[in-house]
């Protein structure tokens, strides 16, 4: 391979690079996370299917993969459409940041008449709000920019903008309204300043937050796996002990599976299938992430556990080696 052929190539990806962007900066939506971002609520709280209302649409959008699409469901009062700081619980922001997005109406009803309000809530549910007429042109069925800062909003002297856990869209919907958003985020324009986003995040912020909300979402996943008694064995007691609320009541009931319960393991899990390959993995996972060592979650077996899952990796693999 000659060196001009590898300059020319060096060069096209530069160019390439330099036209696109880079992909730390790309705009980037995540169809799985809608139903944690999005929710739509009343009064008296959350819409229980109001999941149904909120989806994606991938050819009416202005950023990213897709917008935030809620269509209004006729009959619900009061509702707001809100925004949440997945994967995090709260907003760590100042009155300087700017909220800004892209919203798009489809209603027969005039703007004006909507009442439309963005609103801001804390943690401790303090309220600021601002007219959504403040965008310019006020219009229905065209994209309209939204963009003010969050200290302009009435009521945000009294708000933590430290701990910012809604952003919401509230007023008269009519029956026939359906709302898209895209590219909701706060920036920053301090030197150096940042940008939040909401729907669409670059791929560095999707990677920061991927990193920082590690164990908050291994602590949610694991919690629900604790309460559900249809999750199978190995799922629910891995669970019980990350989470480590009771070691001695999680090692009863290990202790008490692979001993006097083994013959219900035996049916139900194959403990003795030698051939089950869900099995040793299990064994495997438990003794070294629960086991004798260094670290944040070990030490956690009792003596009596640690043997019973020794001498069932023993059993099963004897013949293999």
């Amino acid at each position: 391979m000659s060196m001009r052929f590898i300059g020319f190539v060096c060069v096209l990806f530069l160019a390439t690079t330099h036209l696109l962007g880079s992909p730390a900066d790309k705009l980037l939506d995540g169809w799985y996370e809608v139903d944690r971002i999005v929710s739509v609520q009343t009064e008296d709280g959350p819409v229980s299917d109001g999941h149904r209302s909120v989806g994606y649409d991938t050819v009416e959008k202005v950023a990213g993969d897709f917008s935030i699409r809620y269509r209004h469901r006729s009959g619900l009062e009061a509702v707001r459409l809100v925004f949440h700081p997945y994967p995090h619980e709260a907003w760590d922001l100042a009155d300087t940041a700017d909220l800004q997005f892209w919203f798009h109406l489809e209603s027969a009803v005039a703007f004006d008449e909507m009442n439309l309000r963005v609103e801001i809530r804390d943690r401790s549910g303090k309220v600021s709000g601002m007219p959504l007429s403040t965008a310019s042109p006020a219009s229905t069925h065209h994209w309209i920019r939204f963009d003010q800062s969050i200290g302009a909003f009435q009521g945000a002297a009294e708000l933590d903008h430290g701990a910012v856990t809604e952003i919401s869209i509230t007023g008269d919907f009519p029956d026939d309204l359906v709302i898209r958003m895209d590219e909701v985020k706060f920036s920053f324009f301090d030197p150096g300043g940042d940008v939040i986003g909401i729907t669409s995040k670059s791929a560095g912020q999707r990677i920061a937050e991927s990193r920082s909300s590690r164990v908050q979402r291994a602590k949610a996943t694991y919690t629900r796996l604790r309460a559900d008694e249809r999750a199978q064995f190995f799922s629910r007691v891995f669970a019980r002990f990350w989470l480590a609320g009771d070691l001695d009541a999680a090692n009863a009931e290990l202790e008490h599976f692979l001993g006097e319960g083994r013959e219900r393991g035996d049916e139900e899990l194959g403990l003795s299938n030698t051939w089950h390959l869900l099995v040793t993995p299990w064994i495997l996972r438990m003794y070294f992430t629960y086991g004798p060592g260094e670290g944040e979650t070990h030490n956690r077996l009792s003596a009596l556990s640690e043997q019973r899952l020794l001498e069932l990796l023993w059993e099963r693999t004897k013949g293999k080696n």
